[in-house]
């Protein structure tokens, strides 16, 4: 090569052993943060914050990233040493690579702080995602205006002030990303979701837990195991339903109906109600009643005055006491039975309670075990539920 001719003598050899010492560092720099350095940090014994920082790591390959920064540093020093016609467009080349090298390695390192960060139980209500994305979007438009420079051979103020010039293409170009980023920073300030949330976006077909939130979707794993990717726009421009706030409450929320048959409502005779005035449940409201109507017979004309208790009154009051004495159910939280206005499918009695436990399947328990109870202490108050029945099965 004409620039190791033109180097004479003692001096050849000189400039032979720099750069040979100076790569062989290099390489040496480079082994040990890819190889070497990862094996003694996963052999000393820590915590599992220590072990989860690791493969954080480790994944996003930072310490491989940062000895090839290294490696390419190394030939730019080297440079000044080389003296021949070919030199600037090597320089250009090595500065190109170091150029997206260490954007990629600053991209890694922020990738890395987010994985780190998400170990810890603030990033569920405050999840980075979101703006480390968009600070790597920005970084590597950063990046490839430096590169840009280089090439052409203009400082990258000049390409900044020529930017202005392209702002509507870059906002077209980068509008996804614009309005991720700006919902991100709605949901984030409002606290409308957080990882673990479990929301229902109807338009998306979307009803599960929240897995991820970056720049551009939310991850969503569906009951069913399968994965809704709702864009992060559409949680703050369609209506969606929360579950945290049922979660962080006292309980969930009990609202079903029975439909009593009407035919089986009837005034309680002497005998059904010997049946049940023993009942713990019904024994004082039954007494405190019958104080109430005989303080009103001497006012009775005609068999049409007759105020009696009915049985469906006194199931209604027998609910209410059963499910306040329940210890699933929170009686803290509103308790009752209320009957609504009656259907062609009979009368509807509403059950509106919460039970302490939140969890689906232990919930789903409580409900069935209350309405088997329901069910079959009907019969002992007289009353049907409705059964649809066709006349031509009769």
């Amino acid at each position: 090569m004409q620039f190791w001719n033109e180097i004479h003598g003692p001096e050849r050899w000189e400039v032979a052993v720099r750069v040979l010492i100076i790569w062989v560092f290099a390489l040496l720099i480079f082994l040990f943060l890819h190889r070497w350095l990862p094996k003694i940090l996963s052999k000393r014994h820590g915590g599992n914050k220590k072990r989860r920082w690791m493969e954080v790591i480790a994944q996003n390959k930072l310490l491989t990233k940062l000895g090839i920064v290294i490696l390419v540093a190394t030939l730019s020093a080297m440079l000044p040493l080389i003296n021949w016609e070919g030199v600037t467009a090597l320089r250009k080349v090595i500065s190109i690579l170091f150029i997206a090298m260490a954007t990629i390695f600053i991209a890694s390192l922020m990738r890395t702080a987010n994985g780190i960060y998400e170990g810890f139980p603030i990033a569920k209500s405050r999840p980075i995602k979101l703006f480390v994305q968009t600070a790597e979007v920005l970084l590597y438009c950063v990046g490839i205006i430096f590169i840009i420079s280089v090439i052409v051979s203009k400082t990258p103020h000049n390409l900044f002030v020529g930017l202005g010039a392209f702002a509507a293409v870059v906002m077209l170009i980068f509008k996804d990303s614009i309005t991720g980023f700006v919902a991100g920073i709605q949901l984030n300030a409002n606290d409308m979701v957080r990882l673990g949330d479990w929301i229902v976006v109807e338009n998306c077909s979307a009803n599960g837990v929240v897995e991820e939130i970056n720049l551009y979707t939310v991850k969503v794993r569906n009951w069913d195991m399968t994965l809704s990717m709702v864009p992060t726009y559409q949680l703050v421009s369609v209506p969606f339903i929360n579950w945290r706030g049922m979660f962080d409450s006292e309980g969930r929320r009990i609202m079903q109906n029975v439909y009593v048959d009407a035919r089986s409502v009837h005034f309680v005779s002497e005998e059904e109600l010997l049946k049940i005035r023993n009942s713990i449940y019904l024994k004082e409201f039954i007494e405190k009643k019958l104080l109430e109507l005989e303080a009103q017979k001497a006012e009775e004309k005609s068999v049409l005055d007759v105020n009696s208790l009915t049985n469906l009154t006194l199931f209604r009051h027998y609910m209410e006491a059963w499910m306040s004495a329940n210890a699933k159910l929170n009686v803290r939280m509103l308790c009752m039975v209320r009957e609504l206005p009656s259907s062609p499918t009979g009368i509807p009695l509403q059950f509106y309670c919460f039970t302490k436990d939140k969890q689906w399947v232990e919930h789903e328990h409580i409900i069935a075990d209350m309405f088997d109870h329901i069910y079959a202490v009907l019969s002992e108050f007289s009353l049907h539920v409705y059964e649809y029945s066709h006349p031509s099965w009769e």
